[in-house]
């Protein structure tokens, strides 16, 4: 009972000070305590796979896929993101996860900057795939695609229409 509740008690603090490290060196945003991230004997790996998963969760819920989370981190469309930058767009999001951890999970070949490919692998893929698709069918136009899948010429598609006119040019997405 009482030996229990002291312990639990002692790992709090022991947490709440190695989150109080970690903000005074990384700054506040990046060192807010997320969950069990400061769990003692955790390593940067395990902290930033959590927090990755937490961040997913999270824009998951706030824009609906990781194509969508992607191009809000990376408005100018470069395709690639370095640490700051990264950093103050998911802090505009509205995330406050351990931006650290994140960072050093998703940076994993420390090359200082993030592409599609590492931040979200499957999203990127089914991307490409589009991009081969509108290059290959439709001399990587835009308009000359909409024309081609718009068979009923309303100027608009549904969903269902867009997947299965994307289908028959042979996308078959994830």
């Amino acid at each position: 009972g009482i030996v229990a509740c002291q312990a639990a008690a002692a790992t709090q603090r022991q947490q709440q000070r190695a989150a109080s490290a970690l903000s005074a060196r990384f700054g506040e945003a990046q060192a807010l305590p997320h969950g069990d991230d400061f769990a003692p004997g955790k390593s940067w790996l395990q902290r930033g796979f959590a927090t990755l998963a937490d961040f997913h969760d999270f824009t998951r819920r706030r824009f609906g896929n990781p194509v969508r989370t992607w191009f809000q981190l990376d408005v100018e469309e470069n395709m690639k993101l370095g640490q700051r930058q990264f950093e103050r767009r998911c802090l505009e999001i509205g995330y406050r996860g351990n931006l650290t951890a994140l960072w050093k999970y998703l940076d994993g070949d420390g090359s200082g900057t993030v592409g599609i490919m590492e931040f979200h692998n499957q999203a990127a893929q089914v991307l490409a795939g589009f991009k081969a698709i509108m290059m290959d069918s439709f001399d990587d136009s835009l308009p000359d695609m909409f024309a081609a899948l718009d068979s009923k010429r309303r100027g608009r598609l549904t969903k269902i229409e867009f997947i299965a006119a994307m289908y028959k040019v042979g996308f078959k997405g994830p």
